[in-house]
């Protein structure tokens, strides 16, 4: 779901950095400071119970709340199926604010509709219709909070170059970034195994979308990252392989309408939808109509 917004959110014309790598806890990395405090949006992407890990003190996810809420940014939460807004009460004392802040609820089967909400509600999205002429964004921070492994997609603002001071700021290190967008889809393209199960297109998507991360910064920082026609290779053979898949689920799903059984059809369509963009869309809404009308009758 991370990459899949980050995706859908590039293409609309934002610059977004994923960095999935866990941080030890009780660290705050310069390059996630900085990208705080330059950026217009802060989004909490809510998992169930992932709140809880907030009630250290010391944890890094909720020190990039605190920091969200001390510079008066435009704090969204997006809430996966199963999150639970804690009470105020319950929640450690910097962050009871949160259950006042504006959280969307993340639909997988209405995607699209999810990313317009979110994104018609940050306060960048004003400024990019006032500049889309102009090739430089307010940035955007996400912050993808999950129980077991914080995840953080940043949205460094491209203005940022000169600090309140004066004083330019260092430049962030992108190669750095690509070797380790690289790094990790490698990883999870070895997780893969025959493309036969749902968790196996959950990982491909993720690695197609670390590419996608990667080649978006080489396009940006070309005289740092260099040549990428290896990754550029790489990321054609995973859509060739969600290509095909997809096809398989969608044909599988079918069979199972011919022989009227709309729930086995329904389970392999959710696999199609997982491997699906944008472009698929319409294929696959006409195959959810097709269960839907059998199961009504």
């Amino acid at each position: 779901m991370a990459g899949e917004l980050q995706a859908k959110l590039t293409n609309r014309g934002y610059n977004v950095f994923l960095d999935v790598d866990e941080i030890v806890s009780g660290t705050f990395p310069e390059q996630i400071d900085h990208a705080i405090r330059e950026g217009s949006d802060f989004l909490l992407i809510l998992s169930p119970d992932m709140l809880d890990r907030c009630a250290d003190e010391s944890d890094w996810v909720r020190h990039e709340i605190v920091l969200a809420e001390q510079l008066k940014k435009n704090v969204i939460g997006v809430a996966l199926p199963g999150f639970v807004m804690p009470q105020a009460e319950k929640l450690p004392e910097p962050l009871r604010d949160l259950p006042q802040k504006q959280v969307f609820l993340w639909s997988h089967e209405y995607r699209n509709a999810s990313i317009e909400k979110v994104e018609q509600n940050l306060a960048s999205f004003e400024k990019k219709k006032k500049r889309k002429r102009n090739r430089s964004l307010m940035g955007v921070v996400l912050a993808i909070l999950m129980v077991s492994v914080g995840v953080v997609l940043l949205w460094p603002s491209n203005e940022a170059e000169i600090g309140s001071d004066g004083v330019k700021q260092q430049e962030p290190p992108y190669k750095d970034y690509f070797d380790q967008h690289i790094k990790k889809a490698d990883s999870l393209m070895n997780l893969i195994g025959i493309l036969s199960e749902r968790s196996d297109f959950e990982s491909l998507m993720c690695a197609i979308s670390e590419l996608d991360s990667a080649l978006l910064l080489q396009r940006s920082h070309p005289d740092v990252i260099g040549n990428t026609v290896l990754v550029s290779t790489q990321k054609d053979v995973a859509m060739t392989q969600r290509a095909e898949k997809m096809n398989n689920e969608i044909q599988a799903a079918e069979a199972f309408l011919d022989v009227d059984q709309p729930d086995f059809a329904q389970y392999r369509l959710d696999n199609a939808k997982i491997l699906g963009t944008d472009a698929d869309q319409e294929r696959l809404e006409s195959v959810q109509h097709r269960i839907d009308k059998l199961k009504q009758k």
